[in-house]
């Protein structure tokens, strides 16, 4: 039962935004958003929020947030959905074509980095570093909020006219499956992971403010696709890159 990718799935077109996910703590007690606060530490750090709950607001609402797997699994659960499968995430990143030696998510081995940003990051920011395609390995940037590396605009990659490859897009058009935040996905190393079923989350979360589904807490997380921190290595499709990091939860749902 364990979700092999050959079966349909819906998958998040982006990762979760810092606004998406202040509006899921505003549905909830004041209790269970509490638990479920991400904090600022770390690099181009999450926002302090403004406003109290239940009207929480994120200063940069389109920039993508991280969190820990803890933070992940009550987000997924309160949606209706699930986490992908390492399989279904390989899926999604070649869709039916055969695999590239190295490749990274858009399908081929170019690769280039963020530099430059248009402007401040307002909404409308876009990546003006000629080829970029990828958030990764620290790179600082100019303009923006000022000169630190980190989570930037969801889909920023994506322009008019743009391709595929430059648009750092997968098969099926799903944005940022390489560095931004890590992907997290249920592994295939141990019994208690491939004893995973794809069960969805049921829209409630416990009164503590976790999530309730037992075969995602015994399966636990690995994380795909590399992070903005992340030698480019470990954003190829093919790279495991570890039990632990920065990541965003990327949430599917089966297809009926």
């Amino acid at each position: 039962a364990y979700p092999k990718g050959f079966n349909a799935f819906y998958c998040m077109k982006y990762e979760v935004s810092q606004q998406q996910y202040a509006d899921f703590r505003n549905t909830l007690t004041l209790t269970q958003s509490n638990a479920n606060n991400t904090g600022t530490s770390g690099g181009r750090p999450n926002p302090s929020l403004t406003g109290t709950h239940p009207n929480l607001i994120a200063p940069r609402p389109d920039r993508a947030i991280y969190m820990s797997s803890t933070n992940a699994r009550p987000y997924m659960d309160w949606a209706a959905l699930r986490p992908m499968s390492e399989l279904e995430y390989e899926k999604a990143c070649r869709g039916p074509l055969a695999a590239v030696p190295n490749e990274y998510p858009w399908g081929d081995i170019t690769i280039q980095q963020v530099g430059t940003l248009s402007g401040n990051e307002d909404g409308t920011e876009t990546v003006t570093t000629l080829g970029a395609n990828c958030n990764f390995n620290n790179n600082a940037y100019t303009n923006g909020d000022g000169g630190n590396a980190g989570g930037l605009r969801v889909g920023i990659f994506a322009k008019a006219g743009t391709g595929r490859s430059n648009a750092g897009a997968t098969y099926y058009g799903i944005m940022d499956m390489g560095g931004s935040w890590n992907e997290p996905v249920v592994p295939l190393d141990n019994a208690n992971s491939r004893a995973f079923n794809g069960t969805h989350g049921d829209g409630n979360l416990t009164a503590a403010g976790d999530d309730d589904v037992a075969t995602w807490t015994s399966a636990g997380f690995y994380f795909r696709g590399g992070f903005c921190g992340s030698t480019q290595s470990l954003i190829r499709t093919s790279s495991r890159g570890g039990q632990s990091g920065f990541n965003t939860p990327r949430c599917v749902r089966t297809a009926p």
